[in-house]
């Protein structure tokens, strides 16, 4: 059996919208799946720009610290997406993660202080169904 596998991250918010600020619409295509961008783009009509830079500095250190819980090159962040607390893998890296031997949902909490955001991923072991197809 497999053992869990811990990710964390944090990371300055300033950071993370600074580089948005620079690469704008190419930076969000890169970090973010297609439905965070959707609701980051909802965060910024709203005119709420501390939100959506803690939205975009959460995002950031949760994909971080999930790559780091996967321990697999090949993950690539906009295939994770931030879902009730969990960083659901899909796309190419859903089987990259399988065959990293992790389940394609990881477990997750965000935070946010001062600035900062934070956060920690806990990647749990992919189970063999009675087929023995992994999932």
């Amino acid at each position: 059996m497999q053992a869990f596998r811990i990710g964390c991250d944090i990371v300055h918010t300033a950071r993370v919208w600074e580089a948005y600020g620079r690469r704008g619409t190419r930076f969000l295509r890169r970090v973010l799946h297609e439905a965070e961008i959707d609701a980051f783009s909802s965060l910024e009509r709203r005119g709420a720009p501390r939100r959506a830079g803690e939205f975009l500095a959460g995002r950031w250190a949760v994909k971080e610290a999930t790559f780091k819980a996967v321990a697999s090159s090949g993950i690539l962040f906009p295939d994770m997406r931030v879902v009730r607390g969990a960083v659901v893998i899909g796309g190419t890296s859903a089987a990259r993660a399988l065959k990293a031997g992790v389940a394609s949902t990881v477990q997750a909490s965000i935070s946010h202080d001062n600035g900062m955001a934070f956060a920690v991923a806990l990647a749990l072991p992919a189970r063999a169904d009675a087929k023995g197809m992994i999932e």
